[in-house]
């Protein structure tokens, strides 16, 4: 992350892999099946940041850029089939003001209205990277990218699993 070398990684929790979750997340369906069926699959992600410690920061920006493969598994070979590629993106921008009390610190100056996603319509495929170890929760960093001068990583990730597989 810290390298950028790494173009996709997968935002699963790491306990149901390559899937997202396994609520609402994820439909089992067992078939084959003769008749038209439909079935309900949700995802909700939220765009705060932690608030946690004290703030040392006076500005956020956060640009977030997500591709959602909707995609069924054949549970016996392990082919994966896309159904659907959506992306969407969201940038936040707030002012943090540390001297002010817990709850009003911060001013949202980004637009509140999130943009629309975009359904493909073909499909993309998924690269391979984006299958396997690390998640995005264990290989999220905090790099502090100065104006002049060399990246610092400040928290590092909770996991440095690597894997070697060419992402395609």
């Amino acid at each position: 992350m810290v390298t950028r070398e790494k173009p996709l990684i997968n935002d699963s929790d790491g306990r149901n892999y390559p899937w997202y979750g396994s609520s609402h997340q994820v439909v089992t369906i067992n078939g084959p099946i003769s008749h038209t069926s439909k079935y309900t699959v949700t995802m909700r992600d939220f765009f705060h940041p932690c608030d946690e410690e004290i703030p040392r920061l006076t500005h956020i920006y956060r640009n977030q850029h997500f591709l959602v493969w909707l995609a069924a598994m054949d549970l016996e070979s392990k082919d994966i089939y896309i159904l659907r590629t959506v992306e969407w993106k969201k940038i936040i921008e707030i002012s943090v003001d540390p001297k002010r009390q817990r709850g009003r610190r911060s001013t949202l100056i980004s637009d509140p209205s999130p943009e629309q996603p975009t359904i493909y319509e073909e499909n993309l495929p998924i690269p391979t990277c984006a299958l396997y170890p690390p998640t995005a929760n264990s290989a999220q960093v905090l790099v502090w990218r100065p104006t002049s001068g060399q990246p610092t990583l400040v928290v590092p990730p909770k996991s440095i699993e690597i894997n070697t597989t060419n992402c395609k």
